[in-house]
């Protein structure tokens, strides 16, 4: 009885939710995402997206374009989309050393429905379409359509999967990490509840309609997308499944492994192999050795500093003329872990606000203004990585 009463709150809630959210339409003052290419980001507006898109891919027919997605939330309007911390680190450097590779985050602004609604109401089905619109999209503007690789992670890879199934043809290839239906948090009340179950058999059958060639990786010990929710993947013509055991890295639960330097060093050679082939590219001799040592040691960033260094720096900052607050003693650590690229900016108040996981060393110092002088009168910039800047102005 107890059971069958938390399945039906359960059943409640969702179709609650489901009941709250619309889809929404493309404000064209909304990010559209960023362009990562060998001569910068470009991200801007919707409205912006024919500039950038120009910007970045001045020769379309030379481009090999690889699209990549983390999925979106269904929470509500408005979703933050950052792709410069959405982008696993792996992806990110490829451009430096490819520079016939151009890289895309697309934002979204769509809302799905929840348990409440069928598969064509789901995320990554929605999600999966605005992709495929998007792939017309570069194919109408000179990229060819061999030389296009769509990527994702979580609900972004199911959505990856139905962009590929819809864009039969029109597309190099697919990777795929984690795909996952967004139920599976509920552990086994996912299966024993009708409605849910449901949900769960749409998503295997649009997932069993992508082609290949695919890679999807499946983590062990990831609970959003436990490795045997996609063992129906296996041996179907055209996609791999790589069940990666041991998906635990340093802090990283299995669910994040494509960020860390253990997927760079166990599985980026395949990866990278995968999109020179499928994308029309040749590496340069060296190429190879340079991606996958550049991934690694951005990825090992996020690795536990030395325990001294906040020490270090929280005295440098205040011979430097910054005022120390209680608060930034406590959190300094925390920040020293986060990834690169990364700043901070103090205000003369002592607040202070920081910028991490960036995708460069500018967008880290602009983001971290930005979020400082929302704080706080003159802001100065204190740290840029572990560096002090002493005139931060």
């Amino acid at each position: 009885m107890r059971r069958k009463c938390k399945n039906l709150f359960a059943i409640a809630g969702l179709l609650v939710l489901a009941a709250c959210q619309t889809p929404s339409g493309t404000n064209p003052d909304r990010l559209h995402g960023a362009f990562i290419s060998a001569s910068g980001v470009f991200g801007g507006s919707y409205r912006d997206f024919p500039a950038d898109l120009k910007a970045a891919i001045p020769e379309p027919a030379a481009v090999t374009l690889v699209l990549f997605n983390h999925g979106t939330s269904a929470g509500g309007l408005d979703q933050k989309c950052r792709p410069q911390k959405a982008l696993p680190r792996f992806f990110a450097v490829i451009p430096e050393f490819l520079p016939e590779v151009v890289l895309y985050y697309p934002c979204s602004d769509i809302l799905g429905g929840n348990a409440g609604h069928g598969q064509s109401r789901q995320n990554y089905q929605l999600r999966g379409e605005e992709i495929a619109a998007l792939v017309d999209r570069f194919i109408a503007y000179g990229v060819v359509p061999e030389r296009i690789v769509v990527a994702g992670h979580s609900g972004g890879a199911s959505a990856t999967m139905v962009a590929a199934a819809l864009a039969a043809g029109k597309i190099g290839a697919f990777v795929a990490s984690a795909p996952g239906h967004g139920y599976a948090y509920l552990g086994r009340d996912a299966g024993n509840n009708p409605l849910l179950s449901g949900q769960v058999y749409g998503w295997r059958q649009a997932l069993k309609a992508a082609t290949g060639p695919g890679l999807v990786f499946a983590y062990e010990g990831d609970r959003f997308s436990p490795p045997g929710d996609l063992e129906f993947l296996a041996g179907r013509e055209g996609i791999e499944l790589i069940m990666v055991g041991n998906a635990r890295c340093r802090r990283l639960a299995p669910h994040g492994f494509l960020w860390s330097f253990c997927f760079a060093e166990r599985y980026g050679g395949m990866v990278l192999d995968f999109i020179v082939r499928h994308g029309s590219l040749k590496l340069q001799a060296g190429a190879a050795d340079n991606i996958l040592a550049a991934a690694t040691v951005r990825a090992r960033a996020a690795s536990k500093p030395d325990p001294k260094l906040a020490d270090r720096l929280l005295s440098g900052l205040g011979k430097a003329g910054f005022k120390v607050s209680k608060s930034l003693r406590r959190k300094l650590g925390r920040y020293l872990e986060l990834p690169a690229y990364k700043a901070l900016a103090i205000a003369r108040t002592g607040a202070w606000a920081s910028a991490t996981n960036r995708l460069s060393r500018e967008i880290a110092i602009t983001d971290a203004r930005q979020r400082c002088t929302k704080l706080g009168p003159k802001c100065r910039l204190a740290l840029v990585g572990e560096e002090i800047v002493k005139n931060g102005e």
